[in-house]
C-alpha cells in the first residue's frame, strides 16, 4: 500500500513474510557459497567484468558512510527500496527513507558506542572477497577496523555480507541485504579483491591483536 509521501508500505503481515524471506534467503546464499571452491590462481584485482559495477556501489557507500553524508538521495542510487539487515535483530525496510534514517542512527550512535571512550574517526578495511551468485546477484564480504581518536588509531573489528543486485530499471547495481558474521566466519575460499588503496587497513596491528565484536553486542 502507498503511504502520504508516495513511499510503497508493508502492513506488519507483510512485513513479517519479508522479513522471514530475506533473511532465509540471504542466510542460505552465505551457507551455500561459503564452501564453494574457486581457482586459487585466481589474483586479487582480478574482478569480472560483469560485477565491477557493484564493486563501485559498495566503494561509493563506503565514502558516504565515512564522510557521514548519508542523505536520502545519495542513498537512494545505493539501495534498493526494500532492504533489510539481518541480525539480532533482523529489520526489514520498505521504502529508502526508513533505511536511510538506519544507517544515519547506526553512523552517529552505534559508531560513537563501538568507540567509547574514544572518538570514532573512520573504517577501513583489512580485507574483501566477492563471490557470484548469478548474473544479476553477487555476495562481497568484508573484515572492517574501527578507527578512532587519537591519530587514527585502529580498535575493532567485524565482519559483514553484502548482497548486491543489479536493478534493470535505474541500471545499476545496488545493495540489498546485509548480514553480520563473526570475524572468523570470513568465507576464506570466495574470489579475493584488492582493497582500494585509500580504503585498506596499513601499517596497523595485526587483526588478530583487535577486539572482535558483533552488531548485537553494542548499546547505543
Amino acid at each position: 500500500m502507498m503511504d502520504n509521501s508516495g513511499h510503497t508500505t508493508l502492513n506488519n503481515h507483510e512485513m513479517r513474510l519479508f522479513m522471514k524471506k530475506q533473511n532465509f534467503l540471504l542466510l542460505n546464499l552465505f551457507l551455500a557459497f561459503a564452501f564453494v571452491g574457486f581457482d586459487h590462481t585466481c589474483k586479487a584485482s582480478d574482478i569480472e567484468v560483469r560485477y565491477e559495477g557493484a564493486i563501485k556501489t559498495f566503494y561509493d557507500y563506503w565514502g558516504i558512510l565515512n564522510r557521514n553524508e548519508l542523505s536520502e538521495k545519495e542513498m537512494g542510487g545505493l539501495v534498493s527500496e526494500q532492504f533489510c539487515f539481518v541480525g539480532n535483530p533482523t529489520i526489514a525496510f520498505s521504502n529508502i527513507g526508513d533505511t536511510t534514517a538506519f544507517y544515519n542512527s547506526v553512523r552517529n550512535e552505534i559508531y560513537p558506542a563501538i568507540s567509547s571512550p574514544y572518538e570514532f574517526q573512520s573504517l577501513k578495511i583489512y580485507k574483501m572477497a566477492y563471490q557470484p551468485v548469478s548474473e544479476d546477484s553477487v555476495l562481497l564480504s568484508l573484515i572492517d577496523v574501527f578507527h578512532t581518536t587519537p591519530n587514527q588509531t585502529p580498535r575493532k573489528t567485524m565482519c559483514f555480507t553484502y548482497n548486491l543486485v543489479f536493478n534493470k530499471e535505474k541500471g545499476k547495481w545496488l545493495m540489498n541485504s546485509l548480514i553480520n558474521f563473526s570475524v572468523d566466519s570470513f568465507p576464506s575460499n570466495w574470489r579475493p579483491i584488492d582493497v582500494a588503496e585509500r580504503w585498506a587497513y596499513r601499517n596497523g596491528p595485526p587483526i588478530e591483536e583487535l577486539q572482535s565484536i558483533m552488531a548485537a553486542d553494542v548499546v547505543p
